[in-house]
């Protein structure tokens, strides 16, 4: 039986530990429908996107009733208690 590893990139594992330390309850590597999303937190889907975004998922999720934030690599590393207050002030 073949079994897949996750792999983490450096970014997703600092929201990962940030997340963690806030105790917000999330998820990763979620898969909805065809897509895969980062982390998943109640409706809310969190990308980090070392490239840009893909509209036709942003609009596949929207209709589903998620909502898709993004966050490049280099916000992670200059802006990440930026992000993670975003994300408390939302869940």
């Amino acid at each position: 039986m073949e079994t897949k590893k996750k792999f983490f990139t450096k970014p997703e594992r600092i929201i990962a530990r940030l997340l963690n330390e806030k105790r917000i309850p999330f998820k990763t590597k979620i898969k909805i429908g065809k897509y895969e999303v980062d982390f998943l937190i109640g409706n809310l889907v969190i990308e980090l996107d070392g490239h840009i975004q893909s509209v036709e998922k942003n609009n596949y999720l929207a209709n589903l009733g998620y909502i898709p934030w993004h966050f490049t690599n280099k916000e992670v590393y200059e802006n990440r208690e930026n992000i993670i207050n975003k994300i408390s002030g939302n869940k």
